[in-house]
């Protein structure tokens, strides 16, 4: 038998140690919590024995093979012994153990309010939920962020947008000057309506009388 044999039989000896250490995980009870402190105490041990003989190995063989074969041992190595420190200490492996499933939830997108006087109704309604640009931004750009100075920020933009007159200017210019459809599409024109009934909603709102409504 080759040297590089006999090193790969020694290797192999303590991979099967780390897989029976990893069945009695999976079979664990906690009639056998005596054992972990031993286990432990063992196990301890394997990993400057793998390095030692796998040191060996890549002076026999330097292949990127010999590579993998430490990155999986330490991988499983650490995971094995991660595991079994944690019943220790009186935890469980299931999360480790059982298959996850991970669910991605599309990004959730914050509107941001500008400082146009047509937006305002509507950030009005949900200001801790939006974020601040440009001139609306400026207005509370000394402020430092925390619960005290929330109210102070309110107060700041409520002083300098809450003009009722300026915003319902905003919303007939935003209904006299509609622009029209390139193309004809339904979907083109159902945004074109949805715009006008948010811009006579505002105005609703403002207590300007505003009695048509499109249907």
């Amino acid at each position: 038998m080759t040297d590089l044999a006999k090193l790969t039989r020694k290797r192999g000896n303590i991979k099967g140690q780390l897989t029976r250490l990893e069945t009695f995980i999976q079979n664990y009870d906690s009639s056998k919590h005596h054992e972990i402190s031993i286990r432990l105490k063992r196990a301890g041990e394997w990993w400057d024995e793998f390095e030692s003989i796998q040191d060996e190995i890549e002076d026999l063989d330097d292949s990127d093979e010999q590579v993998a074969e430490r990155d999986d041992f330490g991988t499983k190595y650490f995971d094995i012994l991660g595991r079994l420190n944690l019943l220790a200490h009186g935890g469980s492996t299931q999360d480790s153990t059982a298959p996850r499933t991970e669910v991605r939830l599309p990004p959730m997108e914050v509107p941001i309010f500008y400082g146009s006087y047509k937006q305002w109704l509507e950030f009005h309604d949900s200001f801790k939920s939006w974020a601040l640009k440009g001139t609306a931004a400026n207005v509370i750009h000394s402020l430092e962020v925390s619960s005290e100075n929330y109210q102070v920020a309110w107060d700041l933009l409520k002083e300098r947008f809450e003009n009722k007159k300026l915003i319902a200017l905003s919303h007939i210019d935003s209904i006299c000057n509609v622009p029209g459809l390139t193309k004809e599409s339904h979907s083109g024109l159902r945004k074109m309506l949805d715009e006008l009934r948010k811009d006579l909603r505002a105005l609703k709102i403002l207590g300007l009388g505003v009695e048509h409504r499109i249907h």
